[in-house]
């Protein structure tokens, strides 16, 4: 049975928005009405996306009548939605409450599992895109449903952009197992984002580390959320010192709180760690999500039985491959073991750890600088930093004035380095994309780097 096949089973309420209620029949008969817009022909379809009703309406009616979509967030800008309409030639785009526009009649050629197109992280400037099938789509949902122990009666909060893998999963596995979601642009620094929480019966939060930081900021932990049931963390590494503070308050509060871990290219998903590990392993991402494995590999490529290594993951959750262009769409699948770029370990109890990323190290002056691992000895000395770098010169953006000489005093005489080999400046805020990550193109231009 499809993805869409599963959804359009479900009864009941599926999505609240403005005050008003849409049940599942509505939802999908909306979808099929739209579907029916773009023809019997498989059309490639541009999908600006925001989280409102609208948006989810297309990206269905793209699901029903196998319409491949590329997603991307209505927030991008022009230039960027003009780079993928010229590389891909699109023959729809949608835009959120718009007519949608016929762009082309050019008829492409697609793989026929081919279903959703999304950016990579940090990628929204270049026209690279992972292809995901449907079959991934259900996959993945499925298997979130599975290990959250999800409900018809579980009702989400759009904490994240549609468009985001993170967001678009919860947004799956809610439609895939009869729940409800609740739709909203507004964010947790808006008022309108805590009213829709406090007012209605939102079981599941979701967020990535800075939305953490938001929550912690306005005190979610201060106060009652009677009916929420469950908290999740992906996205990146949360500090273990603050996974721990929310495995303890969610304990307390008998809400189950996860920390996950994923890629764009897994369909979102690929470990979870159990709540009720959380608080003596805070700063590990856990085990295999249902239907999945993780395989830890040498520089070789050879399968490690114990020690470090490059985290390899295998489930019907990897994607298709990569496109990086129109001629890409028509590709089969070729990826079976997604290699994530992330060093891990994994302990006797089988828990898995992530270590660091292969791309963030550098070599200076012989010496292999891991530059996660130096972020972290940072923050033990208290100097709040972020770093990027290459082996030429390592580059630390410092959000604190008062830290900058004793950490260049650091640099020189406990790493040995000659002020040649490092640069250090100050910075306001840390920049990052839409989805909340570090916006790493944007921190190199801070330090003149192209």
């Amino acid at each position: 049975m499809s993805f869409w096949q599963q959804i359009s089973q479900n009864q009941g309420a599926a999505i609240f928005e403005q005050e008003q209620t849409f049940s599942y029949a509505q939802l999908c008969q909306a979808a099929m009405q739209r579907a029916e817009g773009l023809g019997t022909t498989r059309q490639l379809v541009l999908l600006l996306a925001d989280n409102s009703l609208d948006t989810l309406t297309t990206y269905l009616a793209c699901l029903v009548a196998k319409h491949p979509v590329i997603l991307l967030s209505s927030s991008l800008s022009d230039d960027v939605v003009h780079q993928l309409i010229v590389t891909y030639q699109p023959n729809w785009l949608f835009r959120p409450h718009h007519a949608p526009v016929q762009l082309t009649a050019k008829q492409h050629h697609f793989a026929d599992e081919l279903a959703v197109m999304l950016t990579t992280s940090g990628s929204t400037g270049n026209a690279k895109l992972v292809r995901l099938s449907e079959t991934n789509l259900a996959a993945n949902a499925n298997s979130i449903c599975q290990y959250l122990g999800m409900k018809p009666d579980d009702r989400a909060l759009t904490a994240l952009p549609f468009a985001y893998s993170y967001g678009l999963s919860v947004i799956n596995s809610h439609l895939l197992c009869g729940a409800s979601i609740t739709m909203t642009n507004d964010g947790p620094l808006e008022r309108g984002f805590w009213q829709l929480l406090k007012t209605q019966p939102i079981t599941q939060l979701t967020g990535v580390p800075y939305s953490y930081q938001i929550y912690e900021q306005l005190r979610l932990r201060r106060q009652k959320w009677p009916h929420l049931r469950i908290m999740t963390q992906a996205g990146g590494r949360m500090p273990p010192e603050r996974v721990l503070d929310y495995a303890r308050w969610c304990a307390d509060e008998q809400i189950a709180f996860y920390v996950m871990y994923g890629q764009t290219e897994a369909t979102a998903r690929m470990t979870y760690l159990p709540p009720e590990l959380a608080l003596q392993h805070p700063d590990s991402i856990g085990v295999p999500i249902p239907q999945g494995e993780m395989l830890i590999l040498d520089e070789q490529g050879n399968s490690l039985s114990d020690g470090v290594g490059e985290l390899c993951y295998q489930g019907p959750n990897v994607m298709l491959g990569y496109a990086s262009q129109l001629s890409d769409l028509a590709l089969p699948a070729n990826e079976s073991c997604l290699r994530t770029g992330d060093l891990g370990y994994r302990n006797a109890q089988g828990l898995l750890f992530v270590t660091g990323r292969l791309k963030r190290q550098i070599k200076l002056a012989g010496t292999r600088w891991q530059l996660d691992a130096f972020e972290q000895q940072c923050k033990q000395h208290g100097w709040d930093v972020v770093c990027c770098g290459d082996d030429q010169k390592l580059r630390v953006a410092c959000l604190c004035a008062d830290h900058t000489e004793s950490l260049i005093a650091h640099l020189r005489e406990v790493h040995q380095l000659h002020p040649s080999l490092f640069q250090v400046i100050v910075v306001e805020a840390i920049p990052r994309t839409h989805a909340g990550k570090i916006d790493y193109p944007a921190l190199n231009a801070q330090f003149g780097i192209a």
